[in-house]
């Protein structure tokens, strides 16, 4: 009877000890290869295929991963991982929860995506069900990096995954008094998501380096991001009360973009109020980061009165307004014009008043006949005489390029003046000096900022 139960003690000690040896090596080796495998496959996963780490510490139910660095230049890092599962979970692959605290995941402030279709990293090539039940976000940081400045967004957010059905993404930013938001669902199976992004009171200031440009103001904008297979569709709208740019005020501005090529911005339509009236324009690509782009603009209901205090630097008066419609290509920083008309919408009042000396030159310019023949000065004086108080039945300027490829702008202006002989004119001046105007007028009132650093 002792003999039995002595070789019973023996045999349960040796199945304990036996227990204890597989749950060690199962604890210091196998496990640790298991979650090692799990973590490395969740970034593959993501498209970030290198990631390396250490594994600081694992239990049956708890590991510690700690200095993650995966992507180009450590795109994605990540100080601290804490995964929670069972050991019979570990073993068949799944993880019940990762904790990430204190990531930085650096993303190009150029998108180089293909913004209508953009090709995606591979979605999860087992096409299994995900392996793990949530993921949460804490102190973590979004960099936007760029030549002149860098962004850093505090993040937090979860992604929980659902008994049936795609999982959940909450994500929450901020960008100073900002407050940017993310929620949508993702098959992690097949990798197809649906994501709104919603952002409040965004300060624009933050995008001068993108821009290459001052602006100031605040805007709201909100976008969805579709997934489906290896393409990706990113859409957004963006509406701001009120900006500043070349120190001029522009209001109700609203814009509806989305990417389409490669370092391209697809802009839907811009439109934007300036000077009393309507500016708008759209589709076109806005090429990044050089801001190459050819717009058609089209231009409604100007105020004469407002347009004529920014050329004349105040000098100039006038009633009544201006539409049309002009071609605009821009090769940053510099502004060119194709063809295009811009009229007076009826009839109004011009008074030149101290410009009147300007407009004079510009008749000379246009005409030598002007500063060499009796007749041409006489009339040349009369139509200086009637602009200092003209009633117009019409204003309208054409612009078209020459053969030498300089631009030319003939401006007609018929009525006739206020006051005097009150004689009908009808007035055609040919002036060459529109672009070289305008840029020196952006250079002057605008602190543009160069592609390798710094201002010029």
């Amino acid at each position: 009877m002792r003999r039995r139960t002595r070789w019973l003690l023996i045999g349960s000690l040796s199945t304990v000890v036996t227990l204890a040896v597989a749950a060690w090596i199962a604890l210091a080796v196998v496990l640790p290869r298991i979650v090692r495998s799990q973590v490395r496959q969740v970034f593959a996963d993501l498209g970030l295929r290198d990631a390396s780490f250490e594994l600081r510490r694992s239990t049956f139910w708890h590991t510690q991963v700690a200095q993650l660095t995966a992507g180009p230049d450590a795109q994605l890092s990540i100080d601290s991982m804490t995964i929670t599962h069972s050991p019979l979970e570990a073993i068949d692959g799944q993880i019940d929860s990762i904790l990430i605290r204190n990531a930085r995941l650096r993303v190009p402030a150029t998108m180089p995506a293909d913004a209508s279709r953009v090709q995606s990293p591979p979605s999860n090539p087992r096409n299994e069900p995900w392996p793990i039940r949530s993921i949460e976000l804490r102190d973590c940081l979004l960099v936007l990096p760029s030549v002149q400045q860098t962004i850093e967004m505090p993040l937090e957010g979860t992604l929980l995954r659902t008994p049936s059905g795609p999982s959940q993404l909450n994500l929450r930013a901020r960008l100073d008094a900002a407050r940017l938001s993310a929620a949508g669902t993702i098959d992690t199976a097949s990798g197809d998501a649906r994501i709104s992004v919603i952002a409040e009171e965004l300060d624009l200031a933050h995008f001068r380096s993108l821009l290459k440009m001052e602006i100031s103001g605040n805007a709201d904008a909100q976008g969805e991001v579709h997934r489906e297979g290896a393409v990706t569709r990113v859409a957004a709208q963006l509406a701001a009360s009120r900006v500043n740019l070349f120190d001029q005020t522009f209001t109700d501005v609203s814009v509806r973009c989305g990417f389409t090529a490669p370092e391209a911005l697809r802009i839907e339509s811009l439109d934007l109020d300036w000077a009393g009236g309507r500016l708008s324009a759209g589709p076109f690509d806005l090429r990044l980061p050089s801001m190459d782009v050819a717009i058609a603009v089209s231009i409604a209901h100007l105020d004469l009165q407002r347009v004529l205090e920014l050329i004349s630097q105040g000098r100039a008066r006038g009633s009544g307004s201006l539409s049309g419609r002009l071609a605009v290509a821009i090769d940053w920083p510099r502004f060119h014009f194709g063809d295009g008309v811009i009229q007076s919408d009826g009839p109004g009042t011009l008074r030149l008043g101290d410009s009147v000396k300007q407009f004079g030159q510009l008749l000379d310019q246009s005409d030598p006949r002007f500063a060499r023949d009796s007749q041409m000065r006489q009339a040349r004086q009369q139509i200086l005489e009637a602009l200092t108080d003209f009633a117009y039945d019409q204003i309208r300027a054409q612009l078209s390029r020459e053969a030498d490829g300089s631009l030319l702008v003939s401006i007609t202006i018929r009525g006739r003046g206020r006051t005097g002989a009150r004689q009908p004119m009808d007035i055609t001046l040919n002036y060459r000096g529109l672009e070289q105007g305008l840029n020196s007028y952006l250079a002057a009132h605008s602190r543009v900022l160069s592609i390798g650093g710094g201002e010029k």
